[in-house]
Order: C-alpha cells, then structure tokens, then sequence
C-alpha cells in the first residue's frame, strides 16, 4: 500500500512538471500580454530590496537572525505532545469485556446483554453489536484481535457523532465499576496505525508464572499511580480452577484400566464425544454426545463415573483408581519467541498521550526490582512507532544521496550545495510553533508532512542561486547579482509559498484526526522556511563566494 501511493505521487509530481515545462509556457504566450506597468514599484518588490541589500551587506548579522528565530522555533518542541497515531474521527467505539478466566460462555453472555441494554437505552447510542466468546469482524483496518475465549466479548458500539464517544467511555468504566466489578472492561476508540493490544504496554518475560505475577503486580501499581493512564490491566489472570484426576496405574492395572479409558469417560461425560456433525450453513456443526448435567457435574457424580472392565467383568468407579486434586493453572499461556510473556496494559486519558506516560514510567521501571528472571520491554505504540521511524530512516540516506547527487549535477559546486541544504533544518524546526498554536500533537503524518517541507523548501535556495549563476556569468558583480536575485525572485517564491498553504488549509481545517496535524507542520514550517530562506541562502552565498580579483 505504501509503495503504491509513493508511485502515485511520483507520477503526479512527474506529469506535473511535463506541464509546467511544456504546456505552461505554450499557454502563456498565447494568453497572457505584455504589462505596461512596470512590476518594481510593488510592496512585495520593495521588501525584496531590503532583504537583499540587508542580507548581502551584513550577512554575518543576517545569519545571527536566522539563528536566533530558528532556535525559538525549535523551543517549541518541548511544549508540544507526542502521539504518533491519532484516533479515529468515526462515530464508533469497542468495548472489549474479559471476565476471570475459566468463566463460562453463558456467565459472559449475561454480562455481555447487561452491558447491551444499558447501552442501547442511551439517546446517542444508535446501535450495538455484540460478540461473545470471539472479536468483532475486522470492519476497521487495524482492529485488534482477541482469541476465541468463553470468558471474552467484544462490543461495537455507534454513537450519534464522533463527539460522543468520549462521555460514553466514561459511561462504559462507570456502569462497569458498578454492575460488573468482576470483569475487565475497556472500551476503546477507533485508531490510526498498527493494531496493537493497547497503547500503553508493559511486556515482561520469564518462566517462572508467578514471578510474571508479582512483577505484573509492581508495574500495574506504577500506573495506578499516574493519573494519565487508564483501564489498567494485565492479560493474564490468577488462573482457573483445575480438578485433576491422576490415575494411580496400580490399582488401574488390577482392574484391567488404561489411562486413556479413564480419561475418555471424564470427557465423555463432561465435554462430550465427538459423534458427527452437522451443516446447516457454511461451517459445520459439530454434534456431541454427553450426559445432560454436561459441565455442571457434582464432584461425587465424577466420582461415580463407572468404566466397565473387560478382564473382571465389571463396572469399576472412577474413584477407586485416581486421586483428586484442586489447583488453579493458567487459562491462556503468551509467548512470544517461544518466550512466556505477561503484558501490562493501559489506555491514556483524553488530554494525554502515551509518550508523556512513558517518559515517567521508564526512570521507575529502571529503578523498580523485578523478580530474578524477568525482564521488560516497552511494546505498544511506542514499538509501532519505533518500527515506523526504523522503515523511514532506512531509506533516509538512499534519499538523502539521491537529493545531493542531483544537486552537484545541476551546481557542480559542494558549497552550492551546502547552502541549498541549510534550508532543510529551517523547514524541520519551523514545523514546531504551528502544532503549538493548533494544539496538535507531533506523530507520523506531521513527520511525514516535515519531509516533504524540505523538497518544498530548498526550491526556493535552487531559484535563488541558479538566477545568481545567471548574473554572475553576464559580468554582474556579487552583490549586485545576490540583490538583484532577491528582487526579482521573492514575488515567484512567496506566491509558490502562499498557493502550497492556500492548498493546505482545508486540511488545516478538516474534522479528521488524521490531516490537521500535517497540514499545521507544513503550513507552518513552509511558511517560516521560505521567509528565512530569502535571508540565509543570499548571506552564506556572500560569505562562501568572494569577487573575482581583476588582473
């Protein structure tokens, strides 16, 4: 998929500059008429000449400027969140519902309906779709799954508008803390990104379950403790209760039993033998043969279960040759390399973001004294974005080489090429003080938006050294040639800059969570890159460049 919009937009932009080499000038030279007026007495013309003549005769003082603006606009960084992936605008939710482990599918399905019918009597909820024992069908890209479990259900839940999820994930935690304070119930946003299990994840491994359990304890209390975070929960819990039937072989073998007889009549009687089965629809049904108290057998009905004995020729109990045991055992074992692992899970507050709860986790998390053998990493968001940078810093140098390769073709210069290049750091940090006055967070589109500013940026340094080029071969000395460039070049410039954010404001403006963030960056990194690059690039070619001396 990314491929394909990367093509797509190498095809627009390749089709656009046919156009505007080709067909732009046929068109202007039949429709467009040469002015009377002359162009030079325009405002825009008359601060052209003043930036030039300053940044041309005092490019030392110039640069100190361009330093200074730069570096208060990378200050803003430290006041604007951190959200790699924005939540959905749509007007959904999903309520994720996990009772104790080993509960039974019809103990979920009543708190599943209880949860449906407090939902369903609220005026902005339009709908709800239940799933008990599985996940919901992926009808969103990146919705996560829960495994089949009888103890799982998942919730989707629409809303009247987007507005009204939040008040009724509030409602969702109060009901539950109410009405089901046995289960774990977390109702979620739609999200942008990679599925993950939540955005806040605390993984832990080691072999040992109950070491995983009391290390799971500490950091679970960590998070409590943090305001910001929300629904905190581990995906394991204190285990089911297990009977165990072990079979003592002896008296087994006196009485003419193997283990797997003895086996096969527990199941039988409370699961059920597998007879057949039955296709109604699409998937098979399977038909089971079992006794009818099926699973809800007394502990002395399992004792009574009689297996017949072919070498003695009678019924034999099955208490007369196993010994009972209760125990509790792990539902649902995770593993990940072949590694046990215990994930402690959180959702950030609305407000708050998860890189904020991680920057204070982390120092505790180094300092907190988790039982021999277990060890913890940070996974959730964090990791996607992790994962996101790595495949676009990968490529990063391939691009960086390629930008640099054409540059020296088209200048054949190193220090033409250093001064084009200074004007990529302008388009990075001029991103920062437009998040802070939207109040946007910086994440993966406003990246995405900081690197596209800097193939947007150095245009105007090329247009700005090419005309200089042009001057300086007529016999036009430097600080004529540099002012003249200034002037004659900061109409194009500016226009260029002002149609690219007139372009952006619907972005700007959108009711998605998505775009904003992009069009904020580059809006507003565009807008102070292109009004520094006027000053930087014409000051550092007047120190890097030197008058020929006339022989």
């Amino acid at each position: 998929m990314q491929a394909l919009d990367s093509g797509l937009v190498i095809v627009t932009l390749s089709l656009s500059l046919v156009y505007a080499v080709a067909v732009t000038p046929l068109m202007a030279g039949y429709l467009l008429k040469r002015s009377a007026k002359p162009s030079a007495n325009g405002w825009v013309e008359r601060l052209a000449v003043q930036i030039g003549r300053l940044s041309v005769r005092r490019p030392i003082a110039t640069l100190l400027g361009v330093a200074l603006v730069v570096a208060v606009s990378g200050s803003f960084a430290t006041r604007v969140g951190f959200n790699f992936f924005p939540s959905s605008d749509r007007e959904q939710m999903v309520v994720s519902v996990a009772l104790p482990e080993g509960t039974h599918l019809e103990a979920t399905q009543l708190a599943s309906r209880k949860l449906e019918r407090a939902l369903t009597a609220r005026s902005d909820v339009k709908g709800v779709a239940a799933f008990v024992g599985r996940s919901a069908p992926r009808f969103y890209y990146n919705l996560p799954r829960d495994p089949q479990a009888p103890f799982l259900a998942q919730l989707v839940v629409t809303t009247s508008g987007p507005e009204q999820v939040g008040a009724l994930q509030e409602f969702v935690r109060d009901f539950a803390a109410r009405e089901l304070p046995d289960a774990s119930v977390v109702p979620r946003r739609l999200e942008q990104g990679p599925p993950v299990a939540a955005p806040i994840e605390i993984r832990l491994f080691g072999e040992d379950l109950s070491a995983l359990h009391l290390a799971s304890e500490d950091v679970q209390r960590l998070l409590r403790h943090d305001r910001r975070a929300q629904d905190v929960r581990a995906d394991h819990g204190p285990g089911a209760p297990l009977l165990r039937f072990v079979t003592d072989d002896a008296a087994a073998s006196r009485h003419g039993v193997s283990r797997a007889e003895v086996a096969a009549a527990i199941h039988g009687r409370t699961q059920g033998l597998d007879v057949g089965s039955y296709r109604a629809g699409i998937d098979p049904v399977p038909i089971l043969l079992r006794a009818p108290p099926a699973e809800d057998h007394t502990l002395q009905e399992l004792e009574a279960i009689e297996l017949t004995s072919a070498s003695i020729g009678r019924a034999v109990p099955v208490a007369g040759i196993t010994r009972k045991s209760l125990e509790f055992a792990p539902a649902v074992i995770h593993r990940i390399d072949r590694r046990r692992v215990a994930s402690v899970l959180a959702q950030p507050r609305e407000g708050a973001t998860y890189a904020a709860v991680l920057a204070d986790l982390e120092p505790k998390l180094e300092q907190l004294e988790l039982p021999a053998g277990v060890e913890y990493e940070i996974a959730g968001a964090a990791e996607s974005s992790g994962d996101a940078n790595q495949g676009l810093g990968s490529k990063a140098p391939v691009a960086g080489i390629l930008l640099i390769a054409i540059l020296l073709a088209q200048f054949n210069s190193i220090r033409k090429v250093v001064i084009v290049l200074v004007t990529a750091p302008l388009a990075v940090l001029g991103i920062w003080p437009g998040l802070f006055l939207a109040d946007l967070p910086f994440g993966f589109v406003a990246l995405l938006g900081a690197i596209a500013l800097i193939g947007i940026v150095v245009n105007g340094a090329i247009v700005l050294i090419d005309l200089t080029e042009t001057r300086r071969r007529e016999g036009v000395p430097l600080s004529e040639a540099l002012e003249a460039a200034v002037c004659v070049r900061t109409r194009p410039i500016l226009l260029t800059t002002a149609t690219t954010i007139a372009g952006l404001t619907p972005l700007l403006f959108s009711e998605s969570t998505l775009w904003p963030p992009m069009a904020s960056a580059m809006v507003s990194g565009l807008a102070i890159a292109t009004a520094l690059t006027l000053f930087a690039v014409p000051a550092l070619y007047r120190l890097l460049f030197r008058e020929p001396t006339s022989t």
